[in-house]
């Protein structure tokens, strides 16, 4: 997600706000997750969902 933010950035491209909300809360999930249990990988899991 950091990759893609300072992507965003440097290419100075607008993002729907709604996309923004939605990074947003993923970041804040994926911290409270890391707190809850630190050895679990939620974006892995995602990308194995998407295949």
């Amino acid at each position: 997600m950091q990759q893609l933010l300072e992507k965003v950035r440097r290419h100075r491209v607008n993002v729907d706000g709604n996309v923004c909300t939605v990074m947003g809360t993923t970041s804040v999930l994926e911290g409270w997750q890391r707190k809850l249990d630190p050895g679990y990988n939620v974006m892995q899991t995602l990308l194995l969902k998407a295949d």
